[in-house]
C-alpha cells in the first residue's frame, strides 16, 4: 500500500474523490447517485470534499522490497527463541518471510518482499488497485481467487487508499506523509468506515469488514511495516466508540502538517510500532502517539 505523497503547497487543498470500484476503469464521480448503498459512491456524498477523481486496476504484479532494521530483528530473534523455549507459540515465526542477505558494505541485511494491493497518487489524484497482488492475497488467505472473495479484498483495499486521499485534504497546508502513523491510522479508519457500513448494509458489509478487522489483526505478529498496518487494529480496539474512533481519524487529519518527524516522540513511536505484538510495545507506541497528535 505504497503511498506517492509530493504534495504541491495549495494544488491538493482538496484531495481526489474516487468513484465506485464497480468496472475495469476509472470513471467521474456522479455525485447524484446515491441509490445503491452497495457502491461506495454514496460515501462521497456524506464525507468527502466533492470533486472529480478517478480510480484504475493496474494488471501487472507489482513488489516492493523492505529493510528491516537488524536491531529489530536481533531483538525478535531472541525473544521468539525464549518463547520457543518456555513452549509458547513454539510454531510461531515472524521472520519467515524475512531473506538474510548482505549488502554492498557486505553488511548483513533483513529484506522482505511486499505485494501491495493498493496505491494512492496524490499528484494525478488517482488510485490505483493492483488485480493481481490482490489475487495473491486472495491465494494466500484462502488457497482459491473465487470472485466474492476477490470483491471483498478490493473493497476493503479501496477503502484503505481512500482514506489517504481524505487525510490529503489538510486545510490548505502541505501534507506530511509518515508512513509509520498514516498507513496504521489509514487501517484504523478503513475498519471505522466498515463498522459504520455494516451498520447500513449488514449483509453486504459484514464480510469485508470480518476479513478487514482479521487480516489486521493476524498482521499484529508481523515485523516490519506489516506490523504498521496491524497497529490500526490495536487502536481499533483501545478506542471503543465510534465518536471517538472518528474523532482521532479527524485529529489526526488536522494535525499531520503539525509533525515534527525529528521530535523524540516520533522517532521512538516510528521504531518500536514495527516490532510485531508478542514484543509488547503497542501500549507505549499507543501513548507515544497519543502525546504526538495530543490526544485527547
Amino acid at each position: 500500500m505504497k503511498n506517492d505523497k509530493k504534495s504541491k503547497e495549495e494544488k491538493h487543498g482538496h484531495a481526489v474523490v474516487v468513484c465506485s470500484i464497480i468496472g475495469r476503469k476509472g470513471a467521474p464521480l456522479d455525485k447524484n447517485n446515491r441509490s445503491n448503498d452497495t457502491q461506495l459512491s454514496f460515501i462521497c456524498n456524506d464525507f468527502f470534499v466533492k470533486e472529480e477523481g478517478y480510480y484504475l486496476f493496474s494488471h501487472k504484479k507489482h513488489v516492493v522490497y523492505e529493510i528491516v532494521p537488524k536491531t529489530i530483528v536481533d531483538d525478535v530473534i531472541k525473544k521468539t527463541k525464549d518463547l520457543q523455549d518456555k513452549k509458547e507459540d513454539k510454531d510461531y515465526n515472524p521472520l519467515k518471510e524475512l531473506e538474510r542477505t548482505t549488502n554492498n558494505k557486505d553488511k548483513v541485511v533483513w529484506i522482505r518482499p511486499h505485494f501491495p494491493v493498493g496505491d494512492y497518487n496524490s499528484d494525478k489524484k488517482i488510485i490505483t488497485l493492483y488485480e493481481k497482488n490482490i489475487e495473491l492475497s486472495c491465494r494466500e488467505k484462502n488457497n482459491t481467487i473465487d470472485g466474492l472473495k476477490k470483491h471483498i479484498y478490493i473493497c476493503k483495499t479501496y477503502l484503505h487508499e481512500f482514506s489517504h486521499a481524505y487525510f490529503h485534504i489538510s486545510n490548505g497546508k502541505k501534507h506530511k506523509y509518515i508512513r509509520e502513523i498514516e498507513e496504521a491510522i489509514a487501517e484504523l479508519y478503513t475498519l471505522t468506515y466498515l463498522d459504520y457500513l455494516k451498520s447500513k448494509n449488514y449483509d453486504f458489509w459484514q464480510p469485508v469488514y470480518d476479513c478487514a478487522y482479521g487480516d489486521d489483526t493476524n498482521l499484529q505478529n508481523e515485523i516490519g511495516w506489516l506490523a504498521v498496518y496491524g497497529f490500526g487494529a490495536y487502536m481499533y480496539d483501545k478506542l471503543q466508540s465510534k465518536d471517538d474512533r472518528f474523532k482521532f481519524i479527524e485529529n489526526f487529519k488536522n494535525k499531520i502538517s503539525l509533525i515534527d518527524i525529528k521530535n523524540t516522540d516520533v522517532k521512538k513511536y516510528r521504531y518500536f510500532v514495527r516490532y510485531p505484538k508478542h514484543m509488547g510495545h503497542q501500549d507505549e507506541c499507543w501513548t507515544l502517539l497519543q502525546r504526538i497528535l495530543q490526544w485527547p
